[in-house]
């Protein structure tokens, strides 16, 4: 018999901002490639690791995350540690989650002209792609196993992805037929 996670509700308070401050800072630091490539590093935190908040919970935040305007990170961060610790949970979360980010603009907007040229910058760039792809895959995959479960969801999915891959239908009009589709068969 498989042993029951338990999730925390943490007491909000100066460590607990503090501790989602740190989480996501260092989210923000480590991860290259944008939103949906920190979307892994952040559900291992808050959901396996912190056990702050339920698998469940967490999908509806990212989808709460991606509907919202913005950065993708920062929405996160914002939708998930406000459902953890309130307001100023959202902001502590906020700020760990674009501070790197920023912080590393700024250096390298100050140093790239000196760099740009370096062969062993353009090797960084070269061989963090493939490892971004990766990243991307797997969120991918994890939110699909997340949010299809059932063959509808899969024939959404597979017919949404023959139309943008194989016949170039624009995403907005493929995003508008299966919200179509979920309105009528989930009703």
């Amino acid at each position: 018999m498989q042993e029951e996670k338990i999730y925390d509700q943490p007491t909000p308070g100066k460590r607990l901002w503090w501790d989602i401050f740190l989480t996501f800072f260092k989210i923000g630091a480590f991860t290259i490639g944008g939103g949906y490539v920190m979307v892994p590093f952040i559900e291992k935190e808050i959901v396996e690791k912190k056990k702050w908040m339920k698998p469940e919970e967490f999908l509806d935040m990212l989808a709460i995350a991606q509907s919202a305007p913005g950065v993708l990170a920062t929405n996160i961060a914002v939708s998930s540690c406000y459902q953890i610790a309130g307001i100023p949970g959202a902001v502590f979360g906020a700020l760990g989650a674009a501070l790197p980010s920023f912080m590393i603009i700024i250096i390298i907007a100050m140093f790239l002209l000196n760099f740009q040229d370096n062969r062993y910058v353009a090797g960084f760039f070269y061989g963090a792609a493939p490892a971004v792809t990766m990243l991307l895959f797997l969120a991918a995959i994890n939110m699909v196993k997340g949010v299809v479960k059932e063959r509808a969801g899969m024939f959404v999915l597979v017919l949404g992805l023959l139309g943008l891959i194989g016949f170039g239908v624009h995403p907005i009009l493929a995003i508008l037929i299966a919200v179509v589709f979920g309105a009528f068969f989930y009703k």
